[in-house]
């Protein structure tokens, strides 16, 4: 009874929640919320945070990003994959939302009255960096799970953006933004680029460990590399193919 009764508060509270949604973040870190309650919890936070897109504060936004990356590195190893899975791509919805007007304001700044100067990289290229540089790590202490869910996400990110308004998801942005956010990630030093070189590190980094651990069993022939880091680097090769 309690699990329908916190279900049906979420969905009453879809409809009408305004920015910051803290009822459904609070269903996300409350410890007696099942594995479905948060699932949905995540799919409303993501209407909301869209819906409400354009008058929330851009500090805001990107703390959202940020604490839904973190719930997915806290709970990766403890939820089901649809969870994690949820979290991750609500994270790579809000950074193609946020991509085109977070780096023309990071270009801006940059054009300030104190003369041109280097960009500093946007909030959104900050977070996706952080993503990269874990995925191309060749130490983990979590025994390869912090790799694998960056990489993971990182696909999630390459497929939100090769993705058209016709089967990207749901967020608010005319064929005209879609294409304008393709073109900023493929040509930012923080985009594509920088994504396809951490799948390529994170594929040689597996297969040298695969390799590694054949040869204290004693095999010598060649391993085939990891299937999961495999599967995760495919969406990022792929990006950078269709360019």
């Amino acid at each position: 009874p309690s699990d329908r009764a916190a279900e049906a508060e979420l969905f009453r509270c879809r409809s009408v929640c305004t920015f910051p949604p803290t009822a459904f973040v609070e269903s996300l870190q409350a410890p007696a919320s099942t594995a479905f309650l948060r699932f949905q919890a995540l799919a409303a936070l993501r209407e909301v945070c869209l819906r409400e897109w354009a008058v929330s504060p851009p500090a805001d936004r990107c703390g959202m990003r940020s604490f839904l990356l973190q719930f997915a590195a806290q709970h990766v190893s403890e939820l089901p994959d649809y969870v994690t899975s949820s979290a991750l791509q609500t994270v790579a919805i809000l950074l193609k939302r946020g991509w085109v007007e977070e780096e023309a304001t990071a270009m801006a700044c940059a054009a300030g009255p104190g003369g041109a100067q280097q960009p500093q990289p946007s909030a959104a290229a900050q977070l996706l960096n952080s993503a990269v540089s874990a995925a191309a790590s060749s130490s983990d202490s979590s025994g390869g799970a912090s790799q694998h869910m960056c990489l993971r996400l990182l696909s999630l990110v390459v497929s939100e953006f090769l993705a058209d308004a016709n089967t990207s998801s749901a967020m608010g942005l005319s064929l005209t933004d879609h294409a304008a956010a393709y073109e900023r990630f493929q040509d930012s030093p923080h985009g594509l680029v920088s994504v396809f070189s951490a799948a390529v590190s994170a594929i040689n980094i597996a297969f040298d460990r695969a390799t590694q651990a054949a040869q204290a069993a004693g095999n010598t022939s060649p391993q085939p590399v990891c299937g999961a880091v495999q599967l995760s680097a495919a969406p990022a090769l792929a990006g950078l193919v269709k360019t």
